[in-house]
């Protein structure tokens, strides 16, 4: 498959997503994971951040009720993030959905369940790895910002090992 073929896929790709987008700015059944994901793929495509369809999925994200959900944070903090911008309302959110996620850490170092991890929800019986990966992706995308101390990581490392 040559680089002319793969640039008619991901144009093709582009103008699909643009169809799906609804009048609100999200897209898909799952709210802002489904809005978020289809931001970061039209960003990581070269859409432009000024493409209409990129500021209605912004828009729908700032504007959507954080939810109790460690995925949905995680992927709207990553999805903010690919904007490339600190602008108002994008770093307040990136900020709430980040310290959200430091709180709903496992912190109980008796607990080798939760410890260091993250479940679903802010206050999981326990933690996973989907749910961890996409806390510890958002917060290393966080960091980059410096809206996460280090000890998050060290945390979540020390029960990996």
């Amino acid at each position: 498959m040559g680089r002319e073929q793969i640039d008619r896929i991901v144009t093709k790709g582009i103008a699909w997503l643009k169809t799906q987008q609804k009048a609100n700015g999200g897209y898909g059944k799952w709210g802002p994971a489904s809005s978020a994901l289809a931001l970061m793929a039209l960003l990581d495509s070269g859409v432009t951040k000024s493409c209409p369809a990129v500021t209605k999925a912004v828009s729908y994200l700032l504007d959507c009720e954080p939810t109790d959900s460690t995925y949905f944070r995680s992927l709207t903090i990553m999805a903010l993030n690919a904007v490339g911008e600190k602008a108002s309302g994008i770093q307040e959110r990136v900020q709430a959905d980040t310290q959200w996620l430091v709180e709903a850490q496992g912190k109980d170092a008796d607990d080798p369940i939760t410890y260091g991890g993250w479940g679903h929800t802010s206050h999981p019986k326990i933690a996973d790895s989907s749910n961890s990966l996409f806390a510890m992706l958002a917060l290393h995308d966080a960091m980059l910002w410096g809206e996460v101390p280090f000890p998050r990581f060290d945390r979540q490392l020390v029960k990996s090992v």
